[in-house]
């Protein structure tokens, strides 16, 4: 524990609910620590509470629709779960415009191949800066790990991890992986082996 303790080593606390952030927040304090918040999705529900500056690691495993199609059922739908469906989405825009620092994560989507990007751009469509998205993939946890010298930007004498597209990965529902490049080695990719 002594890196953890002497700050040299982030401490990543997993969200139990929102109101984890203030008791993380009074701990990082308390203790000089390095910490980042994991949330849970529902961060939009008490963003005055981010407001210690708390990174959070934003989840992109919205909630599916409810089932509305027969009155009598939706009926039974509770207000919450509507409006999570309806704010989820929003989380990432919500927390950038209160000027929380964030990454993003795959965590808890059930298939993180298919999913991870569309989820993406609907948080960017939702009002979240593509700018900021692509910071939330690579330069803003290359910093919270402390290893901006050597991830997160293009730069001589960095690990060259590289994703090159066909469109914008950040708007086009169309644009696709061409080529993955890790640590200056290519990776095939379904594209690129057609």
């Amino acid at each position: 524990l002594a890196p953890v303790l002497d700050a040299r080593q982030p401490v990543i606390f997993a969200a139990f609910d929102e109101q984890d952030a203030p008791r993380l927040a009074r701990l990082r304090d308390e203790f000089g620590l390095r910490a980042v918040l994991h949330g849970t999705g529902f961060e939009y529900r008490r963003v005055q509470l981010l407001a210690a500056k708390l990174p959070v690691i934003v989840p992109l495993n919205f909630p599916a629709a409810p089932v509305l199609a027969d009155p009598d059922s939706a009926l039974d739908v509770p207000l919450a779960t509507l409006q999570h469906w309806e704010q989820a989405p929003s989380n990432a825009a919500v927390l950038h415009g209160a000027g929380v620092p964030l990454a993003v994560t795959a965590f808890g989507l059930r298939d993180a191949k298919t999913q991870f990007w569309p989820r993406l751009r609907q948080a960017v469509r939702r009002g979240w800066p593509a700018e900021a998205a692509l910071a939330a993939l690579t330069t803003a946890p290359a910093e919270w790990l402390g290893e901006s010298a050597r991830l997160g930007t293009l730069a001589p004498g960095r690990i060259a991890n590289l994703v090159v597209s066909r469109g914008d990965l950040f708007a086009s529902d169309d644009a696709a992986i061409e080529l993955l490049f890790v640590d200056g080695r290519p990776l095939p990719t379904e594209a690129f082996e057609r």
